[in-house]
């Protein structure tokens, strides 16, 4: 990812040796697949800028930022296809049967009322199923 990340910084820094304000909105959406808000990127080039005088972004921070922007990206691919894995209708949401068919195509020796238990943990707002925002939750939390 660091080399990814360098050579998108190089093909916006057009041999200055570092970002303005408007190459890193390019960049960002050339690296990481959309275009962010203008506060999106003021937030990024703030935490991004190493001083109030100087208002451009270097090599070394940028790649530092999107490699970490990049792993998390990631990790939610991952978290969105575990979801749409236990989605087995499509409908958005993860239903008790869902689950539980999941631990017995995995043969979990798992009893069902300790699935039914974790489902009733998972389904925060207690409708019945499980949502994608806290299927997220639990996923994220634990890291």
């Amino acid at each position: 990812m660091n080399e990814l990340a360098e050579r998108c910084f190089q093909s916006f820094d057009e041999s200055k040796g570092y970002l303005t304000l408007a190459d890193l909105k390019c960049a960002i959406a050339a690296l990481l697949g959309f275009t962010p808000s203008k506060y999106e990127i003021r937030q990024w080039f703030a935490s991004l800028s190493a001083t109030e005088t100087d208002q451009n972004v270097y090599l070394e921070e940028f790649v530092a930022v999107m490699v970490s922007k990049l792993s998390r990206r990631d990790n939610e691919d991952e978290i969105k296809c575990m979801f749409c894995a236990l989605d087995f209708q499509g409908v958005g949401y993860i239903t008790f049967p869902n689950l539980k068919k999941a631990f017995e195509e995995i043969g979990s020796d798992i009893s069902p009322q300790v699935i039914y238990d974790i489902f009733r943990e998972v389904d925060r707002d207690k409708d019945g199923r499980i949502n994608y925002y806290e299927f997220y939750t639990i996923m994220t939390s634990a890291s």
